[in-house]
Order: structure tokens, then C-alpha cells, then sequence
């Protein structure tokens, strides 16, 4: 299932409970409008909150046939590190540290 998916689903849930509670009295129409209102809001923000975080988006593109394994920079988030270092995910690695050669400036 896609994100539409859910947040059509998280949606028509909560206005289904909305109208109900207002069938059975529990809450007035004009409350289980605005519960709904709300839901229709907040669902999509809270799901892209959740969805763009840095390791799912690159869960999701290690995931795609064909993409060369994902290398992580040492500099990167915690986060992305830990997958890194999980075995488990194959097509998430560890960037080989990068060596910088000798110029006449440096000194060796």
C-alpha cells in the first residue's frame, strides 16, 4: 500500500467513528465536522512527518531493484549509521573513508 492509501484509510476511519458517535448521540454533527476536519489535516502532516525521515527514505530506495548499495558517510545521522552497520540490510553499507593525497603544500 501506498501513503494515499493509509491516510484515505486513517480519514474515512475517523469520520465513520465521527459519524457514529453523532448517531448514537454521543457527540453532536457540528463536533464530529470538526473531528473529522481535524483528522483530514493532521493525518497527511503526521504520516510526512514519519515517511520523509532519513532512514526511511533510503529503507525504501534500498529497496529498489537495481540501485547500487547506499553508502553511508561517516558524518551521517545515527540513525543512517546503525543501518549501515546492520547486516541484515545488504544493499546499505558503510562509505569507505576517503583519502585525500599528499600535494606539495602538505606536509608528509
Amino acid at each position: 500500500m501506498n501513503q494515499n492509501t493509509w491516510i484515505s484509510w486513517v480519514t474515512t476511519g475517523i469520520g465513520l467513528a465521527g459519524s457514529a458517535a453523532a448517531t448514537k448521540g454521543l457527540i453532536d454533527q457540528s463536533t464530529a465536522t470538526s473531528i473529522a476536519g481535524a483528522a483530514a489535516t493532521l493525518a497527511p502532516l503526521l504520516w510526512g512527518l514519519f515517511i520523509h525521515r532519513d532512514s526511511k527514505v533510503v529503507e525504501t530506495a534500498s529497496e529498489i531493484k537495481g540501485v547500487s548499495p547506499i553508502q553511508i558517510q561517516p558524518t551521517a545521522a545515527p540513525a543512517l549509521q546503525a543501518m549501515a552497520k546492520d547486516d541484515s540490510i545488504k544493499t546499505v553499507i558503510e562509505a569507505a573513508p576517503q583519502s585525500f593525497p599528499f600535494t606539495s603544500r602538505q606536509r608528509q
